[in-house]
This record gives C-alpha cells, sequence and structure tokens, in this order.
C-alpha cells in the first residue's frame, strides 16, 4: 500500500488503486481514491469519476465542510469516523449524480474539529471492493489543522 498524506489528511491506497488531494479555490480539502484511473479534474464528489467508473469500480471521496461549533457536536456532523462500511447501506437514492447500476452511501462526521463527508459510490459489480474501501477508511489519520 501507498500512503497519501495532505491537507493534514492521510491515509493508505490499496496495490492497483489511484488517489489524489486537492482543493479547488475558495474550496475546502477532497481526497479521492478509486478501483480505477481518476480523471485529472474533478468536482469534490467525483461527478467525472463515476461518469467513467467500470462496472466493476468503486470510487471513495472524503471532503471537508467549512463547519464549526455546535454544528460539529450536533446534526449530520456529529457521528464518528466511519470505518465500516456494509454493502447493504449502498442505495441508488444516496448519488449525487444517479448512474445506473450504481450504489452509493454518504458518511457525515467530525473528528478533531474538522467536518466532513466521506461518499462512496460502486459500480453494478463494485461492491466486492467494499473491503478496500473500509482498509482506507481504517488507515484514516486526520490532525486538528488543516
Amino acid at each position: 500500500m501507498s500512503r497519501l498524506t495532505a491537507y493534514g489528511l492521510s491515509l493508505d491506497i490499496p496495490p492497483g488503486w489511484e488517489g489524489k488531494a486537492f482543493r479547488h479555490e475558495h474550496g475546502e480539502p477532497t481526497v479521492h481514491v478509486a478501483s480505477f484511473r481518476l480523471p485529472r479534474c474533478d468536482g469534490e464528489f467525483g461527478t467525472h469519476a463515476t461518469a467513467v467508473m467500470p462496472d466493476n469500480g468503486l470510487f471513495l471521496a472524503l471532503t471537508e465542510y467549512r463547519v464549526t461549533g455546535q454544528e460539529l457536536e450536533a446534526g449530520i456532523f456529529a457521528r464518528r469516523t466511519p470505518r465500516r462500511l456494509r454493502p447493504e447501506l449502498l442505495s441508488p437514492h444516496t448519488l449525487l449524480r444517479p448512474i445506473a447500476g450504481q450504489r452509493g452511501v454518504q458518511r457525515f462526521f467530525s473528528t478533531e474539529g474538522r467536518a466532513f463527508c466521506a461518499y462512496v459510490v460502486a459500480g453494478r459489480h463494485g461492491a466486492r471492493h467494499l473491503s478496500a474501501a473500509n482498509e482506507v477508511l481504517t488507515s484514516l489519520e486526520i490532525d486538528r489543522t488543516s
């Protein structure tokens, strides 16, 4: 495995997978990890990547939100960092841009005073990569500063 470290985030990239970190102008840090080749440029939630994702592919985005104070302790960001996603959590109804055969899951959370969304999209046969995505999430380390 290789390790991707940027913007106070660090995580493992499974062998044969791709990962990248970026921050759009006026945006917050984002990390993409995929079982297939990632497009050079993309949005925070990988609309370009998921549009070209193969049926056996899996895409994971981790994007930060600018949230402070009580918003971190209540509501959607109050959860702990997700470490294990189960196949039954994948649904076509959670996709940013629905594509036939794809299913996804979103998990909002906060840690170290920072708020994030973990967004996972699996192709028709991509759920078989969910254990590798869980390894990525388990390896995730987040520093207090970005």
